[in-house]
């Protein structure tokens, strides 16, 4: 998990702690920055950003480079997502003020 807010990521901490998900990896820092140290592929990324902030521009077109062959991308915004060249909005859904999306890469088999 990557959460840059300190009161987010000391969040996770505690629950982590409370489940004991001893296998769970919380990392401090901008999501950006560890997309760019980082290339381990992923089969689920889950993404979360702060809304009305642009963070969907910014972080999907970085995630085809770490997401696995048939990976997906769960991805919670303040609007409906579309299919677009790089992503294939697969399933889809509203819960109060928040869409949510399943993506797949278009590139994808």
């Amino acid at each position: 998990m990557v959460e840059q807010s300190l009161t987010g990521f000391k969040s996770l901490l505690e629950n982590k702690k409370m489940l004991d998900a001893d296998a769970a990896e919380i990392v401090h820092r901008d999501a950006l920055q560890f997309l760019a140290e980082n290339s381990q592929p992923f089969d689920v990324i889950f993404l979360d950003p702060p809304f009305n902030q642009g963070w969907l521009p910014k972080l999907l077109p970085e995630l085809q480079a770490h997401l696995a062959a048939d990976g997906v991308v769960y991805a919670e915004a303040e609007f409906p997502l579309k299919d677009e060249v790089a992503w294939h909005v697969w399933k889809h859904g509203k819960a109060g003020n928040v869409f949510f999306h399943l993506l797949k890469s278009a590139h994808a088999n």
